[in-house]
């Protein structure tokens, strides 16, 4: 992802993992929910997406 403001939201996710996780698995995590938010927009919005598509996504990023 190469749109403004994505690792904005990666670093969110990796604090937000980070308060009750070890660095390692709040990286590997905030990585994989990051891609999977990524995945379900471009669906959603094509190759349009904006920082704000990718973190309102997060939720059904981390439900199985």
């Amino acid at each position: 992802m190469t749109v403004g403001g994505t690792g904005d939201a990666l670093a969110g996710i990796t604090a937000a993992l980070f308060t009750t996780n070890d660095a390692l698995l709040s990286a590997c995590c905030a990585a994989f929910i990051s891609g999977r938010a990524g995945e379900i927009c471009h669906g959603k919005y094509g190759s349009g997406l904006t920082a704000t598509d990718l973190i309102e996504c997060i939720p059904e990023a981390r439900d199985p």
